[in-house]
């Protein structure tokens, strides 16, 4: 996966769960024209599962921040 390839974003329906192997993500919120990182996801960490649990549509996004 490229850098910056996002695996979702706001509003995105709740399809799938990730377990990453290498490289890692990050997890933003928006914040006017900004992008926050509020938690980096680390190989052996799951992304994703808690949207497919509540069924809620995620108000966050993930995105690679490294080649993997």
């Amino acid at each position: 996966m490229a850098k910056d390839t996002y695996l979702f974003r706001d509003g995105d329906a709740p399809d799938a769960m990730y377990i990453v192997k290498t490289g890692g993500f990050a997890i933003t919120k928006s914040k006017g024209n900004t992008e926050v990182v509020i938690a980096e996801i680390q190989p052996g960490a799951m992304v994703g599962e808690m949207a497919l649990f509540d069924k809620k549509t995620p108000q966050r996004k993930c995105k690679s921040h490294q080649r993997l």
